[in-house]
């Protein structure tokens, strides 16, 4: 299959699993709306879901409004309401057909960029297993989003900002390794966006992202595999 990798994990349930390699798109344009058109994604599937993962800087507080894929409105997991200079969101919407969609992602207003993570992989669950949010707007270097639930077979995406352009760094305290899909600085700002496939059955596992600024935000979702 093109663009896709096919995992084999042992444990408590073992599973086949065709899980398409995530990739990634920037707009550096001063916009409300983005749209990220002919976006290809992996092979058709009646349980496919397809995830975005949205960072973006603005001059002014600014949030996710919607993010559509193929012209369908996805489920939206965010921050709302802190009047910060940036946006971090995750959205994921079931996705049965279709190799090239069109993704737009509209803002609350206009914002200076917008990179998106986008993923695909099948599970029988219609919505996600567990969000958790973090926004800083006082003196706090770390955005960690902790008690994430997680299963084997399974993974967790989480999409971040902070208001400076030194960098972020992340981690996750479980037995899987986090991969950043990237780690960028956009304008004055940095955007992170990470993902872990996950072996193991918890309910306390944390994904810690720590930031050089005293202002960001960040997300994570946890979802599960096809078993």
């Amino acid at each position: 299959m093109l663009g896709m990798t096919k995992l084999m994990m042992g444990g408590a349930s073992a599973f086949d699993l065709d899980f398409a390699a995530p990739t990634q798109s920037n707009n550096t344009s001063n916009l409300t709306t983005y749209t990220f058109s002919s976006q290809t994604f992996s092979n058709p599937h009646p349980e496919r879901m397809i995830v975005i993962a949205v960072c973006g800087a603005a001059s002014t507080g600014r949030e996710v409004s919607s993010v559509t894929i193929g012209g369908n409105t996805a489920t939206l997991r965010k921050n709302t309401g802190n009047g910060f200079f940036g946006f971090a969101a995750v959205a994921f919407l079931k996705v049965p057909e279709g190799t090239s969609l069109d993704v737009v992602v509209t803002i609350s207003g206009t914002a200076t960029d917008c990179r998106i993570g986008k993923y695909a992989f099948n599970t029988s669950a219609d919505t996600d297993l567990e969000t958790v949010l973090h926004a800083n707007t006082s003196n706090a270097t770390n955005l960690n989003l902790n008690n994430l639930e997680c299963q084997d077979g399974g993974v967790v995406i989480g999409a971040a900002i902070c208001f400076n352009t030194s960098g972020m760094s992340s981690s996750w305290n479980g037995t899987d390794s986090l991969t950043e899909l990237f780690n960028a600085n956009q304008g004055s700002r940095n955007v992170l966006n990470t993902y872990v496939e996950t072996t193991e059955d918890s309910t306390i596992r944390d994904m810690l992202i720590t930031t050089p600024s005293t202002q960001g935000e960040a997300v994570a979702v946890s979802f599960e595999f096809l078993q």
